[in-house]
C-alpha cells in the first residue's frame, strides 16, 4: 500500500490530462484543475475526487486539455462531457479491457475472461 500511496493522481501528456476518476472541481466553475488533486479530499470519508468521483461529478479542465477519465463503466468509450473522454469499460466485469492510442485517439480492446459473472 505505501508503494502504491506513492503513484501520482494524474499524467499529463502533451495535450492531455488522465486521471482516474476527475480532476477536482474549481469552485464557483464547470471546470477542474490538476493544481487541486493533492488538496481534495472528501472530509467526512477521506475519499479522493480523482480516485473516487461519479458522474455528474466528472470535470473537464479549465485549460481545454482533454480529460482521460476511467472509474466509471460505459458500454463503449467516448464522450462523457465536452472535454472528457469516458474509457472504462469495465473488464474485471466485462472481460474487455480498453484503452487508447493517444497519437490518434483510437480505442483498442483486449478480451479476457471476466472476474465477477454476471
Amino acid at each position: 500500500m505505501e508503494w502504491i500511496q506513492t503513484w501520482p493522481l494524474y499524467l499529463e501528456v502533451d495535450t492531455f490530462i488522465l486521471v482516474h476518476a476527475s480532476l477536482p472541481r474549481i469552485q464557483g466553475s464547470r471546470f477542474g484543475d490538476i493544481e487541486l488533486c493533492p488538496l481534495r479530499k472528501e472530509g467526512s470519508t477521506g475519499f479522493h475526487t480523482c480516485l473516487w468521483a461519479r458522474p455528474p461529478e466528472i470535470y473537464p479542465s479549465f485549460d481545454q486539455r482533454l480529460v482521460i477519465s476511467g472509474h466509471n463503466i460505459v458500454s463503449q468509450p467516448g464522450p462523457g462531457k465536452e472535454g472528457v473522454l469516458l474509457i472504462d469499460t469495465g473488464a474485471y466485469r466485462t472481460g474487455a479491457l480498453t484503452f487508447m492510442r493517444l497519437e490518434d485517439r483510437t480505442f483498442h480492446q483486449v478480451r479476457g475472461k471476466p472476474r465477477v459473472q454476471s
